[in-house]
């Protein structure tokens, strides 16, 4: 996870785009690339849905990103939490 929230920070705007708004077009299912990898790579369904749920049509490619990276930052977070012995 934590190489993917390096990804989302400096990922070029394009690759951006292709991933996230043309793979909606592309597989036909109106999923993005990151979600569809995060939940069948990963199986990690609540995060995936996460990522569905921010709007294409609402943000810019800034504004997707910086969306993507508070997401996966906090997933980041939750996986380095120490469980009390």
């Amino acid at each position: 996870m934590a190489e993917f929230l390096i990804a989302i920070k400096y990922v070029d705007p394009p690759s951006l785009y292709y991933h996230f708004y043309e793979a909606r077009v592309r597989l036909g299912s109106g999923i993005d690339d990151f979600s569809k990898w995060v939940e069948d790579a990963l199986e990690r369904k609540e995060l995936a849905a996460k990522i569905r749920n921010i709007d294409p049509l609402m943000h810019t490619l800034e504004g997707i990103r910086e969306h993507l990276s508070e997401i996966v930052e906090e997933e980041v977070r939750k996986d380095m939490e120490v469980m009390p012995q």
